[in-house]
């Protein structure tokens, strides 16, 4: 029998923050917007629990992952069967102790904010106190209009918006889990309001329509957004752009999973090699003409958050030793490749392609690398601008939890 119990916690910081997500935005937030959240959905089967979590920030650091973990494994979760990601949402407060763009303490998160947010994410625990007996069940359906790949508007894109929910034995929601695929950043630089932004909105609008809570998680997000789809960057697109999806997520009909066993299993892949510091310093020097010619709002954007990032690669270790994990998480023949970066979108969907079943990609899960990006983007796209994985090692990382996902097909899940 699996049993679920929902907790939250609020996260908005209580004093002006440095916002995180943009590289051209500078000055302390003016105002909130919409609170921010920290939600966990705690399962228990066969005497073993599980820690969902869902974060409205724009990403998280190990340290900060860890620390999670272990707020959780002292109230009886094992550590390896935790899983948090943020939203990715960049109207939240900077979460690091250095800012992500900056790398200055000055810019950072605010003296304390991380401690909140360790203990708020405890505190959500204890809030999900109240276990249910459930059923689990997953439907999918394709959202249109709103959002697509944001380097090619005919590029590849996965659309499917995902939802697990959990009933209990006389048929009610007890509980969901929604998955889409999309930067959710509607929002601009200009805007200086605290917010969850579309995460935020699509919580909110599915709590109040379904009568339970609802976890919002991110899916293979690297190059989708809405940028070639809206119409403004300011609060009434926000509004206009959660309404338009929010009317189509609320049409997601579940079917009963076969079975309701949880497991959950590491993929782990190393990387070690030296950076390529001649592109790197080819790709400074590119960006910084592109800012002294361009009057784009678009491209200052993104080319401002990319040097950035390029002169942290620049000042870097050349010698690079990573370990890019992944966790595959299965519900009943329900399969979740929980990953820790912003995976494009041809990657989620040759992952999703290797399931047997139903499947959903859990993006920024754990933490963030930054971009995986696939070899034939490479060296085309703002998101290979900045991602520390040379070109092909995102490539074979994907295959690496592709065979993981197959082989581990082969061996039926207890029921």
């Amino acid at each position: 029998m699996l049993r679920v119990a929902f907790g939250e916690a609020e996260i908005t910081p209580e004093e002006p923050s440095y916002l995180c997500g943009h590289a051209i935005r500078s000055g302390l937030s003016r105002g909130v917007l919409d609170e921010l959240m920290c939600s966990v959905l705690i399962l228990e089967q066969d005497g073993q629990r599980y820690c969902f979590g869902s974060i409205e920030l724009a990403g998280m650091d190990k340290p900060l992952v860890d620390a999670f973990r272990e707020v959780a494994r002292s109230r009886g979760i094992p550590a390896a069967n935790v899983v948090v990601a943020a939203t990715h949402t960049h109207a939240g407060p900077e979460f690091q102790e250095l800012g992500v763009f900056s790398q200055t303490p000055e810019t950072g998160a605010r003296p304390g904010y991380r401690e909140f947010l360790i203990a708020r994410f405890g505190a959500a625990i204890d809030a999900a106190s109240s276990f249910v007996d459930v059923r689990p069940g997953f439907g999918s359906l394709q959202v249109q209009g709103y959002y697509g790949n944001r380097n090619a508007p005919d590029g590849p894109v996965d659309r499917s918006a995902n939802l697990l929910e959990f009933r209990d034995r006389h048929g009610h929601r007890i509980a969901a889990i929604v998955n889409l695929s999309v930067h959710p950043t509607v929002l601009g630089p200009q805007n200086m309001l605290i917010s969850g932004d579309l995460f935020g909105a699509l919580r909110r609008r599915l709590c109040s329509a379904w009568g339970c809570p609802v976890l919002m998680i991110n899916g293979a997000e690297g190059d989708v957004s809405t940028r070639f789809w809206r119409h403004g960057e300011d609060e009434s697109e926000l509004a206009r752009v959660g309404a338009g999806i929010g009317a189509q997520l609320e049409q997601l009909v579940a079917l009963p999973l076969d079975g309701d066993a949880v497991t959950v299993e590491d993929v782990t892949y190393h990387f070690d090699y030296r950076a390529d510091l001649e592109h790197i310093t080819s790709e400074l020097e590119r960006a910084r003409r592109t800012l002294a010619t361009t009057s784009d709002p678009v491209l200052i954007k993104t080319t401002s958050s990319g040097l950035a990032i390029l002169e942290k690669l620049a000042a870097a270790d050349p010698h690079v030793r990573e370990d890019l994990r992944a966790k595959v998480i299965g519900i009943g023949e329900l399969r979740i490749v929980a990953i820790e970066c912003e995976l494009f979108s041809s990657f989620g969907l040759r992952i999703k392609a290797a399931a047997t079943g139903p499947s959903m990609i859990w993006g920024l899960a754990d933490g963030s690398i930054g971009y995986l990006v696939t070899a034939e983007d490479y060296g085309r796209t703002y998101e290979s601008l900045t991602t520390p994985i040379p070109r092909g090692g995102a490539d074979a990382f994907v295959d690496h939890i592709i065979d993981h996902l197959v082989a581990s097909e082969l061996t039926p899940p207890r029921s």
